[in-house]
């Protein structure tokens, strides 16, 4: 309720109401609010003191990111690099169900991803959820073969997946 005083004839106002949608609510569920307007003052038209307005929740949506650095760039033969991995989510949802996946180069040999697993040079980091505006880091430390010869690049893929969907996945 809100009391807004008096109004002069032909005046207007204007009042904001937000609220927020349960992060359970179902993609589909409508909402619907009404708002009624009265007055002491004898109103000559009473069918225009209410309004209704409908709002339909929509899908989820999570736009997660991920970028990749190597340290150190050049390695020596018979040395490590480490892999940062930066996953982003911009949202507007929360990312559910977050997977990084980084294929590792062939030649180089699996060190340590902590909190990840490795199996046949591909390192799998199940990550579960990365709030909407949060970030996370994953390092992947691998060793370059002792017979390395210089000037070999090592190529490494890294991707990231959420069962929320990705608008631009």
């Amino acid at each position: 309720t809100c009391d807004l005083g008096s109004l002069v004839s032909g005046g207007s106002t204007q009042v904001t109401v937000t609220v927020g949608v349960p992060a359970g609510a179902v993609a589909g569920t409508v909402y619907t609010n009404t708002v009624e307007v009265s007055s002491t003052t004898p109103d000559p038209d009473s069918s225009n003191n209410s309004a209704t307005e409908t709002t339909t929740v929509g899908a989820a949506s999570a736009d997660v990111s991920v970028s990749k650095s190597d340290s150190p760039d050049p390695v020596t033969p018979g040395g490590s690099v480490v892999y940062t991995v930066d996953v982003a989510n911009a949202g507007p949802s929360d990312a559910a169900g977050v997977v990084v996946t980084d294929t590792l180069p062939a030649g180089v040999s699996f060190v340590s991803a902590p909190g990840c697993s490795e199996t046949g040079g591909v390192v799998t980091c199940d990550l579960g959820s990365l709030v909407s505006g949060g970030s996370t880091q994953v390092t992947v430390t691998v060793g370059v073969p002792a017979g390395a010869v210089a000037g070999t690049v090592y190529t490494n893929t890294v991707e990231v997946s959420s069962t929320t969907p990705d608008p631009d996945s």
